[in-house]
Formats: C-alpha cells, sequence, structure tokens
C-alpha cells in the first residue's frame, strides 16, 4: 500500500516557482459540496477563475464573493439553443436535463433533492462564443448530463 503522506501535490512540488495564474472554467460553480478541486491554488492566490451558473439563487450567491479573479456568469454551457433549466430542490441537482425518477428511487434522498421547484425556458451560451475567456487550463464540469454538449461546442 502507497503511503500518500510523502507524496507532494502538484502544487507542493511547483510553489517556490513563480508560475502564472491557472485560468479555470467551473461550470456549475455553485458551491454544493465543499470546497472545489482547485481550492488549494485559489487560496494561494494562484487562479483566475471563471464560473457559470445559471441557477439565479446560486449565481447571486457566487456574486456575494468580491474577489477579482472570481468572474461569474449567469450562464447554462451548451448549444446555444433554447432550454428549460429544471431549478430542483437542491441545488446540485438543477439542471438541463429532467430528472429521471425511475433511476433517481434507487438512491436515497436523491428524489426529494431532484423535486423541480421550478422551471425557466433560457437560452443556452456556446463555450466558443464566452467572450470573457480567451484561453482555460483546467475544467471543472458538474452539470448533471450536459457535459458532451459543452465540450462539442467549446
Amino acid at each position: 500500500m502507497v503511503n500518500t503522506n510523502i507524496i507532494p501535490s502538484f502544487y507542493e512540488i511547483f510553489s517556490f516557482l513563480e508560475l502564472p495564474d491557472i485560468k479555470i472554467l467551473d461550470v456549475g460553480a455553485s458551491n454544493i459540496d465543499g470546497d472545489p478541486p482547485y481550492y488549494k491554488l485559489q487560496k494561494a492566490d494562484k487562479a483566475i477563475i471563471y464560473g457559470f451558473e445559471p441557477s439565479p439563487q446560486e449565481y447571486k450567491k457566487l456574486q456575494e464573493k468580491e474577489n477579482p479573479k472570481e468572474i461569474y456568469l449567469p450562464y447554462a454551457l451548451g448549444n446555444g439553443e433554447l432550454a428549460n433549466l429544471n431549478i430542483c430542490f437542491a441545488p446540485g441537482m438543477t439542471s438541463l436535463l429532467t430528472p429521471d425518477f425511475q433511476l433517481l428511487d434507487h438512491f436515497h434522498g436523491f428524489p426529494e433533492w431532484a423535486k423541480i421547484m421550478e422551471t425557466e425556458t433560457i437560452k443556452t451560451h456556446r463555450l466558443d462564443d464566452i467572450k470573457e475567456i480567451d484561453t482555460v487550463d483546467y475544467i471543472k464540469l458538474d452539470v448533471q448530463g450536459s457535459e458532451l454538449d459543452i465540450i462539442n461546442n467549446g
């Protein structure tokens, strides 16, 4: 068994270098499940975050952060067409896709969390068309099934 306590992280290996900021694309940026995977870079002030969050309530929470290296946009990424945003009881379940309750019934809590509270018709945005972003080094996607649409249009 490998002792992971002696294996340094990527950040620890390169922390002494004057590296440029890492540009991070965070799609589904609401903070629903603890620290994001890029948390150490963010805390070390070595990350520029472009976050996307179409849920109005969750976007509002992100806007309250006043960090110039965190840019949040209220967009749902996709193919550039209209879509229904299903805003669910649990923010992490909000999706452009309709919850599959036949499947979710097999998991404790999921049917309640996936209950659609409101549906809003929105225009999706193609990643290729986002003017605020020039390059990206790291992508985090948390979009409940829309990953391929986002990648195909970015």
